[in-house]
């Protein structure tokens, strides 16, 4: 991470509360901070082993999905047996959000992408929503949108998504399996995959608007507003 936190301790009884004051203010600045992007070089995703979830396909069956009565966006097709890259998304299965699909993170065949890491109960995941959802219709069949809810609830960010009338689909992370691979700390973080399945970039913060969007897509993914 680009944050980095650097002091001294004084004596040995102070220690636990000095760690325990550092760690919160790093939870603060990455979820509340300024977004900035950065290169692919800072942001490389360790491999991880695939979580199979019993699911054998987009049409599986499977229970928490969002109770939510309006319709929300289909997720995109994977590859279930995909295995992940050293340098691309995790190989993990996760639900679709508002249905029983599957997604399997580093089986996307729709690439290139930009994944957005959030949350219903993150206000600045709220506010940068409507950004995110220009952009996907703007770059639909350009760039693929994909929203990774994390430690949420299914009908929480369920009903999230249909108020807002979002038109990018959404996977659920409830255990925030992708912390550790994807390297954040707290939401909104988005991610720029290329067609090669490469994470090639990242914004730690909420992004300010499609145009910041568009800018990193053309810079990182090669791709051209329509």
């Amino acid at each position: 991470m680009r944050t980095r936190i650097h002091g001294s301790v004084r004596s040995r009884p102070r220690r636990h509360g000095l760690v325990a004051i550092v760690l919160l203010a790093i939870l603060v600045l990455t979820a509340c901070g300024e977004s900035a992007s950065t290169p692919a070089g800072e942001t490389t995703a360790a491999p991880n082993e695939s979580t199979d979830s019993g699911a054998s396909g987009n049409d599986a069956d499977g229970a928490g999905a969002s109770q939510t009565s309006a319709p929300l966006p289909d997720c995109p097709a994977s590859d279930i047996d995909a295995t992940a890259r050293e340098d691309g998304l995790p190989a993990l299965t996760l639900q679709c959000l508002g249905s029983a699909a599957t997604v399997n993170l580093a089986g996307l065949e729709e690439l290139p992408a930009v994944v957005n890491v959030w949350a219903s109960w993150c206000p600045p995941c709220r506010a940068e929503i409507p950004a995110i959802n220009e952009f996907a219709v703007q770059a639909e069949g350009v760039v693929e949108v994909l929203g990774i809810a994390v430690s949420d609830d299914a009908t929480l960010a369920g009903d999230l998504w249909a108020e807002a009338e979002v038109r990018y689909p959404s996977v659920l992370d409830p255990d925030s399996l992708t912390r550790a691979p994807l390297r954040w700390i707290g939401p909104p973080v988005t991610y720029f995959v290329d067609s090669q399945g490469v994470l090639v970039a990242r914004v730690d913060g909420a992004v300010e608007n499609s145009d910041q969007l568009w800018d990193l897509a053309e810079l990182h993914l090669g791709v051209q507003r329509g």
